[in-house]
């Protein structure tokens, strides 16, 4: 007979349940400085951490952390880009 399937939970530094972006901590870290600033300038009177603290109860806040999360990760792909020189970059299958 085979045993089911468990997956561990965890809690993240966001409170989440579910990872919602990066797990390792310091490319999370890195990918809320990607965005910082543009989340707070277009949701005056809220802050990035705020919205990280509302994600653990509130679906709606879950879902616009996992989209801005999402915006990072374009941000940080196109970061690695520019950084690394044509010659090294793998080529596109």
């Amino acid at each position: 007979m085979t045993q089911p399937l468990v997956k561990p939970l965890h809690m993240f530094s966001n409170g989440v349940k579910q990872a919602i972006g990066p797990a390792d901590s310091d490319t999370r870290v890195w990918y809320e400085s990607l965005i910082r600033a543009d989340y707070e300038r277009s949701h005056p009177g809220d802050t990035l951490d705020g919205l990280k603290q509302r994600a653990s109860v509130l679906k709606e806040d879950k879902g616009l952390l996992r989209d801005w999360m999402a915006l990072a990760a374009v941000r940080a792909k196109q970061d690695e880009t520019r950084a690394t020189p044509a010659k090294y970059r793998p080529l596109a299958a």
